[in-house]
């Protein structure tokens, strides 16, 4: 059975900066495409101009699904309080999608960046603190001390 525990819990993303993200890779998508089938018919589809458009098309199409995702995460989630832990983990990913739509700068001096920051944190705590309620750390990578302190308990006691 699915842990389905509840956590106090807001998520506030800046729908309109995931709206514009969304919008302007359609937008590019609409110019690229074109663009791509006329450098297909002129110089082939090994060629290195070909290459590169396919590699931009890929990366806004990527930043198209990232922000219509977090859109409809953000719709689904706006209001509530409590999350299960499966919708704390899809709130993770909406929260991680705005996060890196920011640059480093603003990251660290904007009042955006710095509540996304600190919201990420906790939000990454405490799923991890979730998941080792309910497990005994093994797949939890870096946190050799934890996962092994079970066995150093019951060495102590022989």
């Amino acid at each position: 059975m699915a842990d389905e525990r509840t956590v106090i819990f807001k998520l506030e993303l800046d729908s309109k900066a995931l709206t514009n993200s969304a919008k302007e890779a359609q937008d590019q998508l609409a110019r690229l495409t074109p663009e791509l089938k006329k450098v297909a018919d002129e110089s082939g589809k090994n060629s290195v101009e070909y290459r590169k458009l396919e590699a931009e098309i890929q990366r806004y199409n990527k930043q198209l699904k990232d922000s219509s995702a977090a859109l409809a995460i953000n719709e689904e989630l706006a209001g509530k309080t409590t999350l299960t832990t499966n919708e704390q983990a899809r709130a993770k990913k909406a929260l991680s999608t705005a996060y890196n739509m920011l640059t480093e700068d603003e990251k660290r001096n904007t009042e955006e960046g710095k509540r996304l920051t600190a919201q990420l944190k906790a939000t990454n705590e405490a799923l991890q603190e979730q998941g080792l309620a309910v497990s005994d750390g093994r797949g939890s990578v870096g946190l050799y001390e934890k996962a092994i302190k079970p066995a150093l308990g019951s060495l102590s006691t022989l």
